[in-house]
């Protein structure tokens, strides 16, 4: 994808950058709701949300820098 392009979508870079940030974070936030209501253990419940944020955490994508880095 070229500049050009991408600036027709976005008006500059803080917007492509949030774009993003909400992005990652809704993905997060959905990986983990999910744990949460695949058991009503709470012990389960725990490992299944710990589970999903190291997933998170450990995907090739980097997405968590962008997440847990930013300033």
């Amino acid at each position: 994808m070229s500049k050009p392009v991408l600036y027709q979508h976005f008006p500059g870079k803080l917007e492509l950058y949030l774009a993003l940030l909400d992005r990652h974070c809704d993905a997060l936030v959905d990986s983990i709701r999910a744990a949460l209501e695949a058991t009503t253990d709470n012990k389960l419940r725990v490992l299944a949300t710990t589970k999903a944020y190291f997933d998170y955490v450990a995907a090739e994508s980097g997405a968590f820098r962008l997440v847990f880095e930013s300033t």
